[in-house]
């Protein structure tokens, strides 16, 4: 927008503003018309006009003057004309006098934007149309009104001293403006030297800048990889200490709660579970260890919740692989609800056959999980299955050289290694100890007609349900010989281990074999001893009770005897 373009829309503002004056003008001479305080019709007659000159400025104004300069002058000194008429013939109503004064001083200030002022000649010309309208009104209006020579002298000495006035206050302005520009340029050049050296400073900063963020990179990504060799170092440290657990542990349980102990405090995560089924396949539960830090926000239910978890169906699908979330959805593990997990991995712990498990691993924060903790925590795994294989291992040679192959409870041997305990138990405390020892009736017999392997069942049978009921009834089984089996029963007297032995004999005596489509029946000879009740001497105890199994196959077999002098002969 150039220089002209500039003045018609600054022109076009200050019409608006007149149009504001001529509605303010009209307003007060409404109300002063509507309340009967109005002087002459002179004075409103002035009003209409001037408002009428306003109206007109503003409407020309909207057209911008029809981008003519001179037009903007005219319209302007039209509104001057009529601001002095009516100042000058309402002399004596001086509101109403007050009011084109200030019409007339609004208008002047819209001069200083037609004029410019810093030169001499446009100067001149802004002071001679300002003052113009003015002086000429009022010399005319005292010439015609026959005054004396003294209020003429008076008029001339007025309009002289108003030119004086507004030459001077021109002029003064036109100075402040000038020594404003000055130096509004030397800033300028100022501003413009300023620039290049800021332009420099910026781009030098720029540099600053660029070499502190590649820092910042640096020195993030080596806190980064200091983490991460921190984290390995702990990873690495918890695998050794496992592997010195492993050499020496046969506890699985002891092992896992030390496993999952380790890694919350060491690897720093929010929740670690591991379940792993226990060996023996009749037993159906699995032991469980559990643990998470404050932050998790887990419930008492989590284990049986988790529990229900790996044996639902959905487990199933992906047992075998481990599987990691590091965006957990609301609802997606029935165990979490609630919780403030938002990242987990589940690693299936997969031993054998009938011996299976699961770790699982959460972390508060999202997006935990990497390929680095996957290996980390398949190392684990690996870990927990050679201390489970170690222990089976173990186990196994324990079971091999404690107990009877073909009936599965205790031997012999183990026998004769527990026995002086429950004696040295027994003195000690003075508690009963209660002995059975049976015989499977005429089981040379059975070998012949039925062959070995019918007698192996045969025994399986009886060593069976004296397993059982010596363990349901705080007991001991022992296969003693190849168709003999020892009972023992601790702090049992014998009347309350006859009761155990009558239901024993008649589940043996009741079962039945099948032999080629035959049923087959069996028997056994039963003898009881007890200490204190029927024997004194702990040392003498076994034999007592073979006594009196002994009176029992003497007697007709199939029966249950008790340790009497009778039994021993001695009658």
């Amino acid at each position: 927008m150039n220089e002209m373009q500039d003045l018609f829309e600054i022109e076009k503002k200050f019409s608006g503003y007149e149009k504001n004056i001529a509605i303010s003008i009209f307003a007060y001479y409404f109300f002063i018309f509507a309340f009967g305080r109005y002087r002459s019709l002179q004075e409103f007659f002035f009003a209409v006009l001037t408002i009428a000159v306003l109206m007109i400025d503003y409407y020309i104004g909207k057209k911008k003057y029809w981008n003519r300069r001179y037009i903007i002058r005219i319209c302007k000194q039209i509104v001057l004309f009529t601001a002095s008429v009516a100042m000058v013939y309402n002399i004596g109503i001086y509101l109403s006098v007050t009011i084109m004064t200030l019409v007339y001083v609004a208008v002047v200030v819209q001069y200083f934007f037609i004029f410019d002022i810093l030169e001499n000649y446009y100067r001149i010309s802004a002071v001679i149309e300002i003052t113009l309208p003015l002086t000429l009104v009022t010399f005319t209006y005292y010439m015609m009104a026959s005054k004396s020579n003294f209020e003429v002298f008076l008029v001339l000495t007025f309009i002289i001293t108003w030119v004086i006035i507004i030459t001077s206050d021109l002029k003064v302005i036109s100075e402040i403006t000038n020594k404003l520009l000055n130096e509004m340029f030397r800033r300028e050049r100022i501003a413009i030297n300023s620039h290049k050296e800021y332009e420099n400073l910026k781009l030098y900063q720029a540099k600053l800048v660029h070499a502190n963020e590649q820092l910042s990179i640096q020195k993030f990504q080596m806190e980064q990889l200091n983490k991460k060799i921190n984290n390995r170092n702990r990873q690495m440290d918890l695998q050794y200490k496992i592997l010195k657990h492993i050499t020496g542990a046969l506890d699985i349980e002891k092992l896992i709660e030390f496993i999952v102990s380790e890694i919350i405090d060491n690897i720093k995560v929010d929740l670690c579970i591991i379940c792993v089924s226990k060996h023996d396949e009749n037993e159906e539960n699995s032991f469980h260890n559990i643990k998470y830090s404050t932050a998790a926000n887990l419930h008492d239910d989590t284990i049986d919740k988790f529990s229900e978890y790996i044996q639902s169906e959905k487990y199933e699908d992906f047992a075998g692989k481990c599987i990691v979330d590091n965006n957990i959805e609301p609802g997606e593990y029935p165990f979490l609800t609630g919780s403030r997990i938002n990242s987990i991995l589940i690693y299936p712990i997969n031993i054998s056959e009938n011996i299976k498990g699961v770790i699982a691993v959460g972390d508060c924060i999202a997006r935990y999980f990497t390929d680095t903790n996957k290996d980390f925590y398949k190392g684990i795994v690996e870990q927990i299955i050679l201390a489970v294989n170690n222990a089976s291992m173990y186990r196994m040679m324990q079971e091999m050289a404690t107990k009877d192959p073909l009936t599965s409870i205790f031997n012999r041997r183990h026998f004769n290694a527990i026995f002086p305990k429950y004696v040295e138990e027994v003195s000690k405390n003075n508690q009963p100890l209660t002995l059975i020892l049976f015989d499977i009736d005429k089981f040379k017999n059975v070998n012949d007609q039925y062959g070995h392997l019918f007698g192996d069942e045969v025994i399986k049978l009886c060593g069976m349900i004296g397993g059982k009921t010596a363990e349901e009834n705080g007991g001991v089984a022992v296969r003693y010989g190849g168709e003999e089996f020892v009972l023992v029963f601790p702090d049992k007297n014998v009347d309350k281990v006859y009761g155990i032995v009558e239901k024993m004999h008649k589940e043996i005596k009741e079962y039945e074999f099948t032999f080629e489509g035959k049923p087959v029946f069996i028997n056994v000879s039963i003898g009881i001893a007890s200490y204190p009740e029927t024997c004194t001497d702990l040392g003498e105890l076994l034999n007592r009770a073979d006594l009196a199994m002994y009176h029992s196959k003497n007697t007709g077999r199939g029966r249950i005897t008790i340790d009497s002098p009778k039994s021993r002969g001695e009658e």
